[in-house]
């Protein structure tokens, strides 16, 4: 989430490091003793990677809003990749699954579909825009989703 929460502020770049953790194996924090954590992050790099390309490009000028506009919350932005098709970066930085309203003109009538993210219950798979540009979204405590814009058929 705090990745996609930089690509969505405009970050041009990310990178992970890693520290010692000392020579004590059962260190509670120690990722030799999470290899769910491990996991994420090998997954994550997968989704990067595999998204680089639309990573590259600069966040478009109308960013989709997010209602009700709250300090903390959801926060959203859409880029465009190869052939004109647009995606929306959106994430959480709430601790509780969380649904909120939409805003993105752009995307008046259209669907669009989760292409990166966890679907994990509750959380949208899909978003339908009505004829203003508004979709309900749900996302799961600290989720983040990438979704591509696709026209209605």
């Amino acid at each position: 989430t705090k990745t996609y929460l930089g690509v969505i502020a405009g970050a041009s770049s990310v990178f992970f490091y890693s520290w010692n953790e000392g020579a004590t194996n059962d260190t509670a924090l120690s990722s030799r003793n999470m290899p769910g954590v491990v996991e994420n992050f090998r997954s994550l790099l997968g989704e990067l990677k595999a998204l680089n390309p639309v990573l590259a490009s600069p966040n478009l000028a109308e960013s989709p809003a997010i209602e009700p506009a709250v300090p903390r919350g959801f926060f959203a932005c859409a880029k465009q990749g190869a052939g004109g098709r647009s995606y929306l970066f959106i994430a959480s930085d709430l601790f509780k699954p969380a649904t909120k309203t939409l805003v993105y003109p752009a995307a008046a009538g259209k669907t669009a579909a989760l292409l990166r993210g966890p679907l994990l219950p509750g959380a949208s798979s899909s978003l339908t825009f009505d004829a203003e540009g508004q979709a309900k979204l749900t996302l799961p405590p600290q989720g983040a989703g990438v979704y591509l814009l696709e026209s209605m058929p």
